[in-house]
């Protein structure tokens, strides 16, 4: 009897687990279908994969991203439908909240477009991409206020949006200082990144703006943003606020620029820096015959001088090493600096060159030095152009063929106005 009981219950366990497994792995096979469907990417792998797995909102989700965004056969309103679907299954997805609000505002259903964006505010609140599209969306509908504090709440989750907060807002506010004041949140991210696209757009003047309260942060600057804005500056002919803009930028470098001096307008002249490359830094143009180094051992002042090897076959006259200068129009200037040569030809030699950007305009250049001679010092008398704007300031050397190596050391360049303009 004992063993009757024993083998029924076996054979009812057997049963179950068959009935169990099967209903497991038809499920299973149901899921594993509608995954597959799903990845079809098409509209009647979406529309297998609903009717296999109803209660899934990825794939109503899926179908409904697909009538809203499909080119060849759009239709909001079944759109609507399968995103209305994802959301009672799933009512705490922001992404398909914000596509349900593209898809009634598309339709012209306004007040359901704000309900829906404002519940996927409500659903992710920090969230820079949904306050972005609520701040776009309100601007869209006129409600300039509210949409400017969206937008400026989606720049502070994301401070690489201030550009584009400044671009689209001035569609509604034409005021840089207004929009700098209600859009952009105070962190330095944010006004550096409105510069640079403020810049990137040719409107590098209402850059100063950001610019200005970016200095009351007192913030580390990089050489790249710096430069980037003081090129823009001076493509757009803001010739004296890109001299202002540098001095104070290289001041907040990390190390620091050297210290604006009340005389020299020449920025490093002692070669201290090693920001080279852009902006009013020194530009340096390699050649394979020209080694430009600096040399701690061999100098004039501070630690260290510029030095230029030069290899005895070059015959390329090189101007290699130049900066622009932001002078005073008609005004006389006094060019000054420190030179050490050694085998330089006599008959050609080293010398300084200024000219302006403007073609056919004169160039100066000062006398030059050859030979092997120690610490010299070389001046020269130029009056600047009739336009405030950059001259080209640079080291050059004669076509000479040179019998050896030669080398030049360069210290303590500068360029001091010695009285009123002409």
């Amino acid at each position: 009897m004992i063993l009757r009981v024993q083998a029924t219950t076996r054979r009812f366990l057997l049963a179950l687990a068959f009935v169990v497994v099967s209903f497991l792995g038809f499920f299973g096979l149901r899921v594993a279908l509608a995954a597959y469907y799903l990845s079809l990417n098409s509209r009647e792998g979406f529309e297998k994969a609903v009717r296999l797995e109803p209660t899934d909102p990825e794939n109503w989700y899926a179908l409904g991203r697909y009538w809203q965004y499909n080119f060849f056969e759009p239709n909001p309103a079944r759109a609507i439908e399968a995103y209305e679907t994802t959301l009672k299954l799933n009512p705490r997805w922001a992404e398909a909240w914000l596509d349900l609000a593209a898809a009634y505002e598309s339709q012209n259903e306004i007040d359901k477009a704000r309900n829906a964006y404002i519940s996927a505010a409500r659903v992710y609140p920090r969230s820079a991409d949904v306050l972005w599209r609520l701040g776009n969306f309100l601007l869209r509908q006129g409600e300039v206020a509210a949409g400017f504090r969206a937008i400026q709440e989606a720049v502070q989750a994301n401070p690489k949006l201030s550009g584009e907060a400044i671009r689209i807002c001035r569609h509604a506010e034409p005021n840089i200082n207004f929009l700098v004041d209600r859009v952009l949140p105070p962190v330095s991210d944010s006004y550096l990144t409105a510069i640079w696209q403020l810049t990137e757009d040719g409107d590098s003047k209402s850059g100063l703006v950001p610019w200005s309260r970016l200095l009351a942060l007192r913030p580390i600057v990089q050489q790249r943003d710096l430069i980037h804005f003081v090129e823009g500056l001076i493509r757009d002919d803001q010739v004296e606020a890109a001299e202002r803009v540098w001095w104070e930028g290289t001041a907040l470098l990390r190390p620091a620029g050297p210290p604006p001096t009340s005389e020299s307008v020449i920025w490093d002249g002692g070669f201290e820096s090693d920001m080279m490359g852009g902006g009013l830094a020194w530009r340096i143009e390699p050649r394979k015959s020209i080694l430009i180094s600096h040399d701690s051992n061999v100098r004039r002042f501070g630690s260290r001088s510029l030095r230029i090897d030069i290899d005895q076959k070059d015959i390329s006259g090189f101007v290699g090493v130049c900066q622009r200068v932001i002078v005073e129009p008609q005004t006389e200037y006094e060019l000054s600096t420190w030179i050490r040569t050694k085998a330089i030809p006599r008959n050609g030699g080293f010398f300084f060159r200024i000219a302006t950007p403007q073609p056919g305009s004169p160039v100066f250049e000062t006398s030059m030095i050859g030979g092997t001679v120690d610490w010299t010092e070389l001046k020269a008398r130029w009056v600047s152009p009739k336009d405030y704007q950059p001259v080209q300031l640079c080291m050059a050397r004669s076509r000479d063929y040179y019998d050896e190596h030669g080398t030049v050391w360069v210290d303590e360049v500068r360029l001091t106005k010695t009285g009123a303009a002409r």
